[in-house]
């Protein structure tokens, strides 16, 4: 029991390092709202951070609300990531019983919900910051 449970851990462990290799390293193209590409609007850099004047905090107050919206969806998909994972363990050790499978299946299902609910916030965050990216550089 102890072997299979530190397999487990072990396993787990591997698969949530595998999930941290893949983030992005913000090589992404320049900001151009025409394009509708949020992505790129919310990995644009500031040119000169240190400038201090109010056109810039106020370009630069959507991209931080963005990456930060961004990072906490991303942990979100880590938690459920973590829950297959748990979810699918669950049930190759059931042995056949179907207590721990019904189990499994539930969380399963949960999880699938939950992952639904979160690429759509993804993709509604996405339009939100991209159309208020937009309004906000926009030239008079």
């Amino acid at each position: 029991m102890l072997k299979k449970l530190l397999l487990g851990f072990i396993s787990l462990l591997t698969m949530s390092q595998m999930a941290l290799v893949a983030m992005p390293v913000g090589a992404q193209a320049p900001c151009d709202p025409s394009t509708g590409n949020a992505l790129g609007c919310l990995n644009a850099a500031n040119p000169n951070p240190n400038s201090g004047d109010a056109a810039t905090a106020g370009q630069q107050l959507p991209l931080i609300i963005g990456r930060i919206i961004r990072t906490l969806l991303g942990l979100l998909g880590i938690i459920f990531l973590v829950l297959m994972v748990y979810a699918g363990f669950l049930w190759m050790t059931a042995r056949g019983e179907s207590d721990p499978i019904d189990k499994a299946k539930e969380i399963i299902k949960q999880c699938i919900i939950g992952l639904i609910i979160i690429f759509l916030a993804y993709a509604l965050t996405g339009f939100i910051i991209n159309a208020v990216i937009r309004a906000t550089t926009a030239t008079p």
